[in-house]
């Protein structure tokens, strides 16, 4: 009974000491934000769980960082790596989403303008992500 109740002590002190899984990173989606926010910014790709308010993204503009759900962020490098196969309904989330959020590293705090950009900028996401032009006025 006291050797099982020290294991389950140290586990417990080892779950709460270990440092959170690292957020994933990819230059690609960087490079992509930053051309859409018009300055320098990082994108991280982590479960929504471990993202505040446990939101699909959320943006930290004074960090100039987005931080993105895992499903949206592979939905944009698969997008990134075969911009000629054809988008789902998801990438088309994941595509608005990224516009939305480059929109608060732009600067606008608000959630009816950020949207509003997201909208101007929808176009140039997609050819950030290397689709051809037609196709991104399509979109």
């Amino acid at each position: 009974m006291m050797r099982s109740a020290t294991i389950a002590a140290v586990t417990a002190l080892l779950v709460l000491t270990l440092p959170a899984p690292r957020a994933a990173a990819s230059p690609e989606l960087d490079r992509i934000l930053s051309g859409l926010a018009g300055k320098s910014a990082r994108m991280e790709c982590k479960p929504k769980a471990q993202i505040l308010g446990r939101v699909g993204a959320r943006a930290w503009p004074t960090r100039r960082l987005v931080e993105m759900d895992t499903p949206w962020c592979r939905s944009l490098l698969r997008l990134a790596a075969r911009p000629s196969a054809p988008p789902t309904w998801a990438d088309a989330t994941a595509v608005f989403v990224l516009a939305h959020e480059a929109a608060h590293i732009f600067g606008i705090a608000d959630e009816a303008q950020a949207n509003c950009r997201g909208i101007q900028t929808y176009e140039r996401a997609w050819l950030l992500l290397g689709l051809r032009p037609a196709y991104a006025r399509a979109m």
